[in-house]
């Protein structure tokens, strides 16, 4: 029986000690059983809104993935993580 994995990816993002990651898993269409998972090579960050006296700013976080592992796809979150002043 051939095996089908379908292009649905989950992502799961991760913090440990302030190093954020991110793995990208993908299910077989046959067989739930049967899953794919691939770690992030890098996670980037941008901050993309200032933190101001009331609001708290955000930062937009990158997780690439291997150049081989071609379903794996860019993915990016964007967190209100700055602390207000």
């Amino acid at each position: 029986m051939q095996q089908i994995i379908n292009g649905q990816q989950q992502h799961t993002w991760t913090q440990s000690e302030g190093v954020w990651s991110c793995t990208a898993t993908r299910v077989c269409e046959n067989d739930g059983a049967h899953t794919q998972a691939a770690d992030s090579v890098e996670v980037t960050f941008e901050e993309t809104q200032a933190a101001t006296c009331t609001e708290m700013g955000k930062t937009t976080y990158t997780a690439t993935f291997e150049a081989g592992v071609n379903w794996a796809t860019t993915q990016t979150q964007e967190l209100q993580d700055i602390p207000a002043l």
